[in-house]
């Protein structure tokens, strides 16, 4: 039976989880515990981006643990993500009901998917409520598109605008700047100065470029990139090595549109990540995609002192870029129409002076913009965090307090609340309620009391008269009342900014 809430984050305790099935003791722990469920601690740009933030995590309050879902590909980067968390737990040949186990038993408060709909994710995992909390963050740019998966989705006020808010089920955690991440230990760059010539772009030529992958590039946004090198003499487009059928057919697209084919370079594979970044330096403005903007390639970009020109699109993905140019303060690079990206990219090109002037802002911006303090964005993700375990455990003290207000002190009829599975103790868990059921009038009365409009119930009376040998109507209806309440909390999209 539980008698009493749990202290919450806001008292300066830590989290306190509820009865589990079996009716154990209730487990308090010294810090609130963030697992991080993932195929891709590895080689990959989800990995790229996080390793610096959960190495910034504050191990006075919080208790890190990754479960990795994704192969081992062996790289400095999966060594280094290992000995980034409290503990590291290797789930790649492990069936779901282990990986739930190991969830369990490491009593995670708040389970973060990094994974959403990518390849090699498991959300199988998440329909089982694995955790009291569970978060969809960063690997999947949109909602999950079921609230019994995840609870919240790590947004920022550009990417996920609160008009948009009501295409999500998640409720809405908006960051400050941007919600992307940047590891800048994992992002350093070639010291040496690159040479044009070493990549078959010529030292006269205006190099526009795009190292998105070649899904992204659809006839719109080819359109606009040749109408800019129509625009522009002496200009080519420098893009990523996108595999042969694909230049084959760009390069058919490009002729088709009246541009040489020749005017489209295709960047080769390079041996480092530095080498990758340095080489960014070649170029002199970077073209965005729509409607599923650069994400990682625009942070990469920016960090390596490259301007990027956007066109912000209507969806979450579409919105990513222009995120990240407002979190480097170049907000004037954000475009609203096709016309104006056109437009802006041709004016850049062809005025020397803005564009170097731009590239400089960019370039003392490394030091104060938010998007490149990794340190500052652990603590606002932290802040968010725990403004997410202290809503939980308000909701659940105001559940308990209810029930027990309408209980009263009569032990013989005191409602128990005990989860049906796991032992996920939140507002979207299954509840078994174990009352007397002459209390149920004044129950379901006091506990709707203030709560506005609610489900018919049948009294006990009633339930008796319709059917004298069967209760099952009855408990029906109690379970009913109490998921209403436990669903009281999602009346609010948006759990506000941090």
């Amino acid at each position: 039976m539980i008698s009493s809430a749990a202290p919450g984050v806001g008292e300066g305790k830590a989290p306190a989880c509820l009865q589990n099935e079996r009716g154990g003791e209730i487990r308090r722990h010294d810090k609130i515990r963030v697992g991080y469920v993932s195929p891709d601690f590895r080689k990959h740009p989800v990995g790229y981006l996080t390793a610096e933030i959960f190495e910034s995590h504050d191990p006075d309050r919080f208790e890190t643990y990754a479960f990795s879902i994704g192969p081992d590909d062996n790289s400095d980067l999966r060594k280094r993500l290992e000995k980034s968390f409290h503990r590291f737990v290797d789930c790649e040949h492990k069936l779901d009901g282990e990986v739930l186990k190991a969830i369990d038993d490491a009593q995670i408060d708040i389970l973060v998917d990094l994974a959403g709909h990518t390849h090699n994710a498991r959300l199988s995992l998440f329909a089982a409520s694995p955790a009291p909390i569970v978060v969809n963050y960063l690997g999947f740019a949109g909602t999950l598109g079921s609230g019994e998966l995840v609870d919240y989705i790590i947004a920022d006020p550009i990417v996920l605008p609160d008009q948009n808010s009501e295409f999500f089920d998640e409720k809405v955690v908006r960051l400050p700047g941007s919600f992307m991440p940047r590891d800048n230990r994992v992002g350093t760059i070639d010291d040496a100065a690159p040479d044009r010539a070493d990549h078959d772009l010529r030292q006269e030529w205006t190099v526009f470029c795009c190292f998105n992958n070649a899904y992204k590039i659809n006839p719109a946004v080819f359109g606009s990139w040749m109408n800019i090198l129509k625009s522009v003499d002496q200009s080519v487009l420098w893009l990523s090595d996108v595999g042969e059928i694909a230049k084959s057919n760009l390069r058919k697209e490009a002729k088709g549109r009246g541009v040489d084919p020749d005017r489209l370079v295709f960047a080769r594979r390079v041996a480092s990540s530095s080498e990758h970044l340095g080489r960014h330096r070649l170029a002199d403005l970077f073209l965005d995609t729509l409607p599923y903007n650069a994400h990682t390639t625009a942070s990469d970009a920016l960090w390596a002192g490259l301007p990027v020109v956007t066109h912000i699109g209507n969806s979450f993905a579409g919105r990513v870029a222009a995120s990240l140019l407002s979190a480097v303060g170049l907000p004037e690079l954000i475009t609203r129409t096709r016309a104006d990206y056109e437009a802006l990219a041709i004016e850049l090109a062809l005025d020397k002076q803005k564009l170097a002037d731009i590239r400089g802002r960019l370039q003392g911006n490394h030091l104060t913009a938010s998007l490149f303090d990794a340190a500052l964005y652990a603590k606002r993700l932290e802040t968010a965090f725990e403004a997410m375990y202290q809503r939980y455990q308000t909701a659940w003290r105001r559940i308990i307090s209810k029930f027990q207000r309408a209980d009263g002190d009569d032990d013989r009829s005191r409602l128990m609340v005990r989860p049906a599975s796991s032992r996920r103790g939140g507002p979207r868990r299954v509840l078994r309620l174990i009352p007397r059921f002459d209390r149920l009038r004044s129950t379901a009365e006091r506990l709707h009391g203030c709560e506005g409009p609610v489900p018919e119930l049948l009294t006990a009376n009633e339930t008796r008269r319709k059917n004298p040998t069967n209760s099952s109507r009855y408990k029906v209806a109690l379970i009913t009342s109490a998921c209403y309440l436990c669903n009281t909390w999602r009346k609010t999209r948006s759990i506000g900014s941090f």
